[in-house]
């Protein structure tokens, strides 16, 4: 009994990590669905929701007034989230005919904010970004071309990654980013990927669903509701924000945490989707979302049938394979707090850390610890 569920525990992972890509690039073989993207310019409603952003929102604002989309088909409504330093002052220099500002006195959380405003939206299509990233000046020309194909109800635009002098243990972690986007546009090519990148993303207005207030991955449960009503969700890798990476490995971790915890509510949410008789996307939240969070309790218990294994060779070597390898991640997370992380430890520090996560994030979704406000990142 106890290698039946070794075996079938590791098959699992083996499943998650390698299986499932290897799965998706087959199926994009075979089941390829192109999309009919045209040149198109709808009226467009940018929807930006801050708290605190003094130190960047002007850049922000410059950034989206420089974008290159028709100036009477495009209008920004920005609301602030209860920001109590100088972020309405600063955005009040900007206040004309195609900039609203919505000024909530009382801090009440994203989500609030983001419902608010798209109430106000007079755009065809609204386009979702945050405060920190930057956009590439066509980023939303290249999104609406998408929405020619009357089969797409949502894009999410591709989110680069800059280094500039991060935490070598946080650029570790961007390795998981790189993996995640090459998920994301593989389950696109085939049908929908699952949930769009907060900062870039764009979507039929007539599709918008409410998320709760106490939703945490509003660009998960968003794109999801345009799935159920039997649209596409895709990613277009030729529309780009940029960002920096992580300024330490504990900020990402944080970020990831986060995800995975709103990753759990969102599967509760949506559990009538993992049925494939009611769902087109089953496999993909299954593989893509519900392995992840079982991972590292699977891990767990591989490890430990495997100390109980070792009569055969195989085992053996498995046994020994798995203690070399969290060894490698326990000197990781050492040569972290250290400033570095060598090349040889940067895989198993990462799947280590990125599992641990997954703990946590369940663990906070259970006990109902995850707050709904965000907790302001640093800027240098």
């Amino acid at each position: 009994m106890k290698e039946i569920i070794f075996l079938i525990s590791s098959g699992l992972i083996i499943y998650t990590y390698f299986g499932y890509p290897i799965l998706l690039s087959i199926a994009g073989l075979i089941l390829k669905k192109p999309v009919n993207k045209k040149k198109n310019c709808p009226h467009v409603s940018i929807i930006l929701s801050i708290f605190n952003e003094d130190v960047i929102i002007e850049d922000k604002i410059k950034n989206l007034l420089e974008l290159d989309y028709p100036e009477e088909k495009l209008e920004i409504l920005v609301g602030s989230d209860g920001s109590t330093d100088k972020t309405i002052d600063t955005l009040q220099k900007y206040k004309n005919h195609s900039i609203r500002i919505f000024n909530f006195k009382q801090r009440q959380g994203k989500i609030s904010v983001i419902n608010a405003l798209v109430k106000e939206a007079a755009g065809e299509i609204l386009f979702f970004t945050d405060a920190r990233q930057m956009l590439k000046k066509d980023a939303i020309l290249e999104l609406v071309k998408n929405f020619s194909d009357l089969k797409i109800g949502a894009v999410s635009g591709e989110l680069i990654m800059e280094d500039r002098g991060s935490d070598p243990s946080a650029r570790s972690i961007n390795l998981y980013w790189q993996y995640e986007k090459w998920i994301r546009k593989h389950e696109s090519a085939i049908g929908s990927t699952i949930g769009t990148t907060g900062a870039i993303y764009a979507m039929r207005k007539n599709l918008y669903t409410p998320p709760p207030e106490d939703t945490t991955l509003d660009d998960v449960f968003i794109p999801l509701k345009v799935v159920e009503a039997g649209y596409r969700v895709i990613f277009d890798e030729t529309a780009l924000a940029l960002d920096e990476v992580a300024h330490s490995a504990g900020e990402e971790y944080s970020r990831k945490v986060r995800t995975l915890a709103g990753n759990c509510q969102m599967l509760a949410q949506f559990k009538h989707m993992l049925n494939p008789l009611r769902s087109k996307i089953a496999i993909q939240l299954f593989s893509h979302k519900l392995m992840r969070l079982i991972a590292p309790f699977l891990l767990i218990i591989i490890f430990a049938l495997n100390l109980t294994l070792i009569d055969k060779e195989i085992y053996k070597i498995s046994l020994t394979t798995q203690t070399i390898f969290y060894c490698f991640a326990a000197v990781g997370i050492f040569l972290k707090k250290q400033g570095r992380v060598w090349k040889i430890f940067k895989l198993p520090y990462v799947f280590c850390t990125l599992n641990i996560s997954a703990i946590e994030g369940i663990y906070r979704f259970i006990f109902n610890k995850q707050q709904i406000t965000w907790q302001k990142t640093k800027y240098y």
